[in-house]
């Protein structure tokens, strides 16, 4: 009876030290789970260094620059403008000459670009016969040129023209005349001009400049002096 009793006690206890146990790991458990969650809500976002940050922000505006080259417009570099020059008047002879040119602007004060010469020449006369004529040459100098803008109003500029001029043929007394019309010949000249210009404005804009051939010849059809009023629109 005694044995009975004892062995189910013994057995009761072992059910307690079993439950027990069971509970202590449960206990544990919970506060591991408990302080792995804790430490997560602790763990703060780790700042970058400064070096880092300011290689990210040199790297931001980079590409905000770099979007804003690319919203850039080729056209948006491009002037365009005019020269007019070689106004004479006299008595049977008129003279006037403009030159329409664009450029584009390589840097803010570099530009390269080219225009054309046009030069219109009117005479009227008497040859040693009496007899009257008139007729109009028409000279026209297609051009290159580099020009470099500098303190804000004015620029220098160096040009090569390969000029093309129509005169009329020498005759008796005057130029020569066949069935009532003078007779023309067309030849060609280089020129090689160095001036400076002085305006100002923006975008349209008014200047002047004086050039000078640095290739004269005293065969050469123009003197080597070469005066310009310019009107110009974004340069």
């Amino acid at each position: 009876m005694f044995g009975v009793i004892f062995v189910i006690q013994e057995a009761n206890g072992m059910k307690k030290v079993f439950f027990l146990t069971l509970i202590a790991f449960l206990f544990i458990g919970l506060g591991n789970v408990d302080a792995q969650y804790g430490n997560t809500k602790k763990k703060k976002k780790k700042k970058k260094p400064k070096t880092e940050r300011s290689r990210e922000d040199t790297r931001n505006k980079d590409a905000i620059v770099k979007r804003g080259e690319e919203t850039r417009k080729f056209t948006d570099d491009l002037w365009y403008g005019v020269n007019i020059g070689n106004v004479q008047f006299g008595t049977g002879f008129f003279s006037l000459g403009a030159s329409p040119m664009a450029g584009y602007r390589l840097f803010d004060q570099f530009s390269l670009g080219a225009l054309v010469k046009l030069d219109y020449v009117y005479i009227r006369g008497f040859n040693s016969r009496g007899e009257v004529y008139r007729y109009g040459n028409l000279d026209i100098g297609p051009t290159v040129f580099a020009r470099y803008k500098f303190l804000d109003q004015f620029f220098g500029q160096v040009e090569y023209e390969r000029a093309s001029f129509q005169r009329a043929q020498p005759g008796v007394g005057g130029p020569a005349i066949i069935d009532g019309k003078v007779q023309k010949e067309r030849y060609g000249e280089d020129y090689v001009y160095v001036g400076v210009g002085y305006g100002g404005g923006f975008p349209f804009s008014t200047y002047v400049s004086l050039h000078y051939n640095i290739l004269d010849d005293i065969r050469a059809t123009r003197i080597p002096w070469d005066y310009r009023i310019g009107l110009t629109w974004n340069f």
